[in-house]
C-alpha cells in the first residue's frame, strides 16, 4: 500500500491514522504541511530537539520517548480502546436498545460504568455493572459467575480491552513490553472462551465478538500490530469448535475511532438515525451497529468474519 511521505509524521504515525488529522472541525493538516499558520502545523514540527536529529524522526532523538510524544501515544490509545467513553459504551447502549440485558464490565472507572447502567435502567433496560480485570483468570471467572447470578444466562460477550500503545520501532523494541502486549490481547480470550462456551452451549448457542484492528491499514507500531493480530487469530482459530455448540465467533476490526465528546453525544448517535447518517467519520456508534448486527438473528450463520472499518 502506498503511503504519501508527506503524511508520515516525525513520531512515526501515518497522519491519516491520527485523530487530530481526522477531525471534522479544525483538523491538523499534517506535520509536514508548508504553512506559516501555527494553527495548521503539528506541534511536533516545532520541537527543538527534533530539529537536531537526522533523519528528523522521534525514534532517533536522545529524549525518546519524551513527555510530549507520550501524550500523543495516550491520545491514540484512548481512541482505539477507551473503556467508558468510546466503543464499549456505545455497544452497551446499542445492545440495550435491542432489548438485551447488559452487564457492563469495568476495571477501575466505576463512576463511568454506573453512569451507563443508571441511564439504561432509567430508560427501561436491564443492566448492571461488574468490576473485573479481564487480564486475570480469577476476575474473568467472577465476571461470568456474577453475570449468571444476575441474569441467569449469557448469550453474548464482546471482548474489548487489549494492548497498550508502544510505538517503538524494531531498533528500539522492548521485548518485555511487546510480550505483555500480546498477553493483554490474548489472555481475555483464553480466560473467557472455556467459560463462555460451557454456558452458551447449554443455551443452544451464543455470540462472541472481539475488537481488534484493521490490519489492511496497519498502525505504525510493530508491537501493537503483532498483538492485535494474535487476538484476531486466537478468535478465528476457535470458530470450528465453537460452531459445534452453536456459538459464532466474529471480529470487529476498526482503525482509530475518536470517542464522542460526551455521554449526551453517544446517546444521540445511538437513538437518532438521522444524526448517524450525517456523520463524516467513523464513530463508536458504527462499531456498535456492527456488533448489534452480528448479535441479531440475521447474522445467525455468520462466523469467522473479520469486519474491517475504513477511516
Amino acid at each position: 500500500m502506498y503511503m504519501d511521505p508527506i503524511l508520515i509524521a516525525p513520531c512515526g504515525l501515518n497522519c491519516r491514522t491520527c485523530a487530530q488529522y481526522q477531525k471534522v472541525k479544525n483538523p491538523c493538516k499534517g506535520c509536514h504541511l508548508r504553512s506559516t499558520r501555527k494553527s495548521e502545523i503539528c506541534i511536533l514540527k516545532n520541537c527543538k530537539s527534533l530539529s537536531k536529529t537526522d533523519p528528523k524522526l522521534c525514534a532517533g532523538c536522545t529524549a525518546f520517548p519524551c513527555r510530549r510524544l507520550q501524550q500523543f501515544d495516550q491520545r491514540y490509545q484512548n481512541i482505539t480502546g477507551a473503556a467508558g467513553n468510546g466503543m464499549g459504551r456505545s455497544i452497551a447502549l446499542t445492545l440495550a436498545r435491542q432489548g438485551i440485558a447488559v452487564a457492563v464490565n469495568y476495571r477501575q472507572n466505576r463512576q463511568a460504568a454506573q453512569e451507563i447502567v443508571s441511564y439504561l435502567r432509567d430508560t427501561g433496560s436491564t443492566a448492571c455493572a461488574i468490576q473485573g480485570n479481564i487480564f486475570e483468570k480469577t476476575d474473568c471467572e467472577r465476571l461470568v459467575q456474577s453475570t449468571l447470578e444476575r441474569f441467569g444466562r449469557i448469550d453474548i460477550c464482546v471482548i474489548g480491552p487489549g494492548a497498550n500503545w508502544n510505538p517503538e520501532d524494531l531498533q528500539h523494541l522492548e521485548s518485555e513490553k511487546s510480550f505483555a502486549d500480546i498477553a493483554q490481547e490474548v489472555l481475555p480470550v483464553y480466560h473467557l472462551m472455556p467459560l463462555l462456551l460451557k454456558e452458551m452451549s447449554q443455551n443452544n448457542g451464543g455470540r462472541i465478538i472481539g475488537i481488534s484492528t484493521n490490519m489492511d491499514i496497519p498502525s505504525p507500531a510493530y508491537s501493537y500490530n503483532v498483538a492485535k493480530s494474535a487476538r484476531t487469530q486466537a478468535l478465528l482459530q476457535s470458530v470450528q469448535q465453537a460452531w459445534k455448540v452453536g456459538v459464532t465467533i466474529n471480529v470487529i476490526a476498526p482503525g482509530p475511532v475518536e470517542p464522542f465528546e460526551g455521554f449526551e453525544e453517544a446517546k444521540t448517535y445511538c437513538s437518532d438515525s438521522s444524526v448517524r447518517q450525517a456523520r463524516q467519520r467513523v464513530t463508536p456508534q458504527d462499531i456498535a451497529q456492527a456488533v448489534a448486527y452480528l448479535c441479531s438473528d440475521d447474522a445467525k450463520y455468520i462466523s469467522g468474519c473479520v469486519l474491517p472499518f475504513r477511516f
